[in-house]
This record gives structure tokens, C-alpha cells and sequence, in this order.
């Protein structure tokens, strides 16, 4: 009888069965929950101030603990308020609901949500979410939408206000103003009394020398309240946190130094991480600078992984960050100039997150022909930064339009260019004129 080796076949069907089983679970692995849509609807202008509901694809089913990858800005009361003053639950397997305790959306503010990689499947494997999306849109307004204004008290600022911020600092429910002044080179808070009057300044940290800043409010550290970052505008300039102690008092965090003059600035989630970064303007070096927040409020140096320079932008006036092409992750909008600051050339560039319209949510860009989509809007004038870019549905067809502000020359005057936006991107010149 002949003998047969059964060890050699037995070895090889077992390391087989485990290495396909070992297979199957790796692309498993990569299987993890799918984000489909936000409702309210990304760039909504109107938008219920109750809370939202994300919705995710059938398979697989969302772990219980899925909420806390969910992260809820706004821009004027309670900052990141997941966790802090509003719920995550889980209204099926397939959706996330946010909602406010204690107090509703404001009026009219920005609300931005991070989808971020924390949101996990139910199995042991939890696997994370496949496709990370920062989504904004902004709250309905009351009244009665005529856009009539009264007189009201006069804020008591210092001399030489450059830039005023409305939010809500010391959770009291009433809006406060902060003003950041060129002639005292720092920012003060001015706390409100909920009746359009403002009480006299405290000032803030100063973080330069300089009366050209800038500044911005967010919750840069995630811990459910507003807080201040500056740039103090000089050529060798320095980005800084001013962290709120939840009161309306600020501690200064670790500075970053961002190696030129910034004038303007915008903070948004460019990397799906579910913290705020920072985009700058390089208004004399051409350059726009992006600082990727650690997630307490410092920001990296251009020299550290992520802190990125982007060349061949000419003079950045102005920068604003939107999802400019619908696929749910942050674009760089920028104002620009070319030419003597007698006769500006003014320019706008879109610079896509990830270069393209894939929803990458890589937080990274590029200046590369085919990356940037230009278009050159008109003539205007450096001198005062009075060239001034803003970004909106303005004809309500669900995508963003721009306008720009113009200080204008001889030939042309001082007005407003309405570009109209088409989903991708890319933007033509609207008629008329705003003067």
C-alpha cells in the first residue's frame, strides 16, 4: 500500500483557509460607514437654527459611539457644541443627530460640521468613516427682511478701528464686539447688553507691533466656547491663539511665526479633522499661507509638516475658505492684484482642496496650471485694503456666488462685482454693476 504524505496538503489547506480568512477580513476592514448628505443642505442660506441630521449609506451600521467623530461649529455662541452645549445621538443605524440643549442656532450664523473619521462602524473591526466632509451653511434670520436700519448707540472703541467681530464671548447670550484698533495695536471686548449697546473695552493680548492685523473668532481648542486668533500684519508676523477661559477672558497660547505680513484671514476645518485651521493672505509676498491647528489652538510653522506656502498668487489682498465646488470639503478663495497700486489688475483665484472636485478633504493645494481657476474682475487699488471679497448663494440656486468690493480708480468707481458661481469652481461676471 502506498504511503501518503498528508501533512505537506493539510499544512497547505490550513495556511490557505487562514490566509483567505485573513483576506477577508482586511477588506472588511476597509469597508467603514459612508457619508451621503447633511441636512440642512451644504451652503443652505436659511436654515433651520434646530439642529441637523446626518445620513449614511445602509452598510454598515453605525457604532453607538459613532456621534463623537460629529463636530459642530458656530461662529457666534458655544463654538465646537457637540458635547458641550448639544447632543449626538443615533436616530437609526444609517443616521447621527445633532441637537441644541440650552439654546438654538443664532440667527444668521455660519454653522460649520465636521464628519470626521471618528464616525466608526458597529463591528469589532470599527472601522472608520471612508470619506471625510466639512459641510457649512447658515441659519434663517426673523424680522421682517426689509433691511431697514435705525440709528444706535456708538461703540466706545479706541481710535483707528480696523476690524469688528460680533459673537457671543461670555455665553451670556448677548452679542459682544470685538474691535481691533491699529492705533492701540491690540484687539478689545467690548461685552454687550442684548439691547444693541456695548459696555467700554477690556483689552485682549496684543500679539505685534503692527496696526495692519488681523483677527478671526472660533473655538480653536474645542472646548465649547469662542476664542481669538491675530496675526499682527508685520513682515516678519506671528500667528497667535488667545484661548477663552469660558468667561470672556483670554490666555495667549504658543505663537507661530508666519514669515510675512497677514491682513486678512479665515478659519476652517480644511482637513476633515474636526478642528479649525487657518488660511492667511500675503498681501505683499504673494503667497497664501495655510497653518494646520493641533487641535488646541497651535498652529504649525511652515517649516513642520503641513504649514504650507503657495507662490504665484501676486499680491493675496483678500482670502476666504468655501466648498466653492459642492463635494464637501473647503476650497481657497482669494483676492488678488497685479500690477503698480495706481492701476491694480484684481483677480480672483479658486484653488480646489485636494486640486480637485473629489472631496479629498486632503487640506491640500496647489497653484499648478489646471489647479487654480482665475479670472480677472477688475481695476482697483491696493492702498487701504479696501478690496474686499465675500462669498454667497446671492441668487439662491444652490452654489456659491462671490462679490468683490472694489476701490476703484479713474475709470472705474467704487462699487461691487457680483460673479456668479456654477458648482465647480468656476465663476463668470454677472451684469451690472453695484456702485
Amino acid at each position: 500500500m502506498k504511503n501518503f504524505d498528508v501533512a505537506a496538503p493539510l499544512g497547505r489547506w490550513v495556511a490557505g483557509g487562514m490566509l483567505a480568512a485573513l483576506g477577508s477580513i482586511g477588506s472588511a476592514q476597509a469597508q467603514g460607514p459612508t457619508f451621503v448628505s447633511l441636512s440642512p443642505v451644504a451652503n443652505a442660506a436659511s436654515a433651520a437654527p434646530t439642529g441637523l441630521t446626518a445620513q449614511f449609506g445602509v452598510a454598515p451600521a453605525l457604532a453607538p459611539t459613532a456621534g463623537q467623530g460629529l463636530k459642530v461649529f458656530s461662529s457666534q455662541r458655544g463654538g465646537q457644541r457637540a458635547g458641550h452645549s448639544g447632543t449626538v445621538s443615533n436616530l437609526t443605524n444609517t443616521q447621527l443627530r445633532f441637537t441644541p440643549t440650552g439654546y438654538d442656532f443664532r440667527p444668521g450664523e455660519t454653522v460649520q460640521v465636521s464628519l470626521t473619521r471618528g464616525i466608526i462602524e458597529s463591528s469589532f473591526r470599527m472601522a472608520p468613516l471612508t470619506n471625510p466632509a466639512v459641510v457649512q451653511y447658515t441659519t434663517a434670520t426673523g424680522g421682517t427682511g426689509r433691511g431697514a436700519y435705525l440709528p444706535g448707540p456708538d461703540v466706545p472703541a479706541a481710535a483707528n478701528p480696523n476690524y469688528v467681530r460680533l459673537a457671543d464671548f461670555n455665553n451670556d447670550g448677548h452679542l459682544d464686539a470685538l474691535v481691533f484698533t491699529g492705533s492701540s495695536l491690540a484687539a478689545a471686548l467690548h461685552l454687550g447688553t442684548g439691547t444693541g449697546a456695548f459696555g467700554a473695552g477690556t483689552a485682549l493680548p496684543a500679539v505685534g507691533l503692527y496696526p495692519s492685523g488681523t483677527l478671526a473668532v472660533g473655538d480653536l481648542d474645542n472646548d465649547g466656547d469662542l476664542d481669538v486668533v491675530q496675526s499682527d500684519g508685520g513682515s516678519s508676523g506671528t500667528l497667535q491663539t488667545l484661548r477663552n477661559n469660558g468667561s470672556g477672558t483670554f490666555t495667549a497660547a504658543p505663537a507661530t511665526a508666519v514669515n510675512f505680513g497677514a491682513q486678512r484671514l479665515a478659519l476652517g476645518d480644511i482637513d476633515g479633522d474636526g478642528d479649525l485651521d487657518a488660511v492667511l493672505n500675503g498681501e505683499q509676498s504673494g503667497l497664501v499661507n495655510i497653518r494646520r491647528n493641533d487641535g488646541t489652538g497651535v498652529f504649525d510653522n511652515p517649516n513642520y509638516p503641513g504649514g504650507v506656502q503657495l507662490p504665484n498668487l501676486h499680491n493675496v489682498i483678500d482670502v476666504a475658505l468655501a466648498d466653492v465646488d459642492n463635494d464637501y470639503d473647503l476650497d481657497i478663495v482669494t483676492l488678488a492684484g497685479q500690477g503698480n497700486a495706481g492701476a491694480m489688475s484684481v483677480e480672483l483665484n479658486v484653488l480646489l482642496n485636494g486640486g480637485d472636485a473629489s472631496g479629498s478633504n486632503t487640506g491640500t493645494f496647489s497653484t499648478n496650471a489646471g489647479a487654480v481657476n482665475s479670472l480677472t474682475v477688475g481695476l482697483g487699488q491696493i492702498q487701504g485694503r479696501t478690496n474686499i471679497l465675500a462669498v454667497g448663494d446671492v441668487d439662491n440656486d444652490g452654489d456659491l456666488d462671490l462679490a468683490v468690493a472694489l476701490n476703484g480708480i479713474t475709470a472705474i468707481p467704487v462699487g461691487v462685482v457680483l460673479l456668479n458661481g456654477n458648482g465647480t469652481g468656476r465663476n463668470t461676471v454677472s451684469p451690472g454693476y453695484i456702485g
